[in-house]
């Protein structure tokens, strides 16, 4: 199972501190932080999880995750923070589709998988400046305003890429733009956001 978690934080201490905060812990042998090109001031830890480690970012770095933005915990099809995983790219795309809670059944997952499948093999594969992609679902339920009498589900895509021209290039091009069709059809609430790579362990 390749369970991963995510932290957003604000940026309250230098990037510098930070990463020196990171290097002391023993814990947490991959993990990767960033910033968002949305927001440079927010920061992002992803880092693989197993066992009793789901809360070791939190808890191995009091210090700097004591208010977090964001908490994202999921798992995907395929390691990725490992070898040439999304995650490992100078940037990764991330975006985040929210699902009623009730009607994510596992034949449900399957069909969305499948199309994401699909949107792999026919569109992001063939870019120039493309990584890796892996898609999988977050393990806690919430809250989204378009979801109404329910918690949401959510599907979590990330897309490596060797440059943010590289995606923007991609995703202005008439081949994303026929792609993007599938995924439009599922007709549900997303958002996506982009880390820029400052820092990595993956010992």
């Amino acid at each position: 199972m390749n369970t991963i978690q995510i932290v957003q934080l604000s940026a309250g201490q230098k990037l510098d501190a930070v990463v020196s905060a990171l290097r002391k812990v023993n814990t947490l042998r991959r993990l990767v932080l960033g910033s968002t090109i949305q927001d440079p001031n927010l920061l992002q830890i992803t880092a693989g999880l197993g066992g009793s480690q789901e809360e070791t970012i939190i808890s191995a770095l009091p210090e700097i995750c004591h208010n977090p933005r964001q908490i994202i915990r999921a798992t995907y099809n395929m390691p990725i923070i490992h070898g040439d995983g999304p995650v490992t790219a100078p940037l990764v795309e991330h975006v985040q589709g929210y699902f009623p809670a009730s009607k994510v059944t596992p034949e449900f997952q399957q069909q969305i998988e499948s199309d994401m499948q699909t949107f792999h093999q026919n569109y992001v594969q063939h870019q120039a400046g493309f990584r890796a992609m892996a898609w999988g679902w977050t393990l806690d339920e919430v809250d989204h305003e378009d979801i109404k009498g329910e918690k949401a589900k959510c599907l979590l895509v990330l897309v490596g890429w060797d440059t943010m021209a590289d995606f923007q290039r991609s995703f202005d091009s008439d081949a994303c733009k026929d792609a993007l069709k599938i995924l439009l059809a599922w007709n549900t609430p997303f958002n996506m956001w982009h880390v820029e790579q400052k820092f990595r362990q993956l010992d």
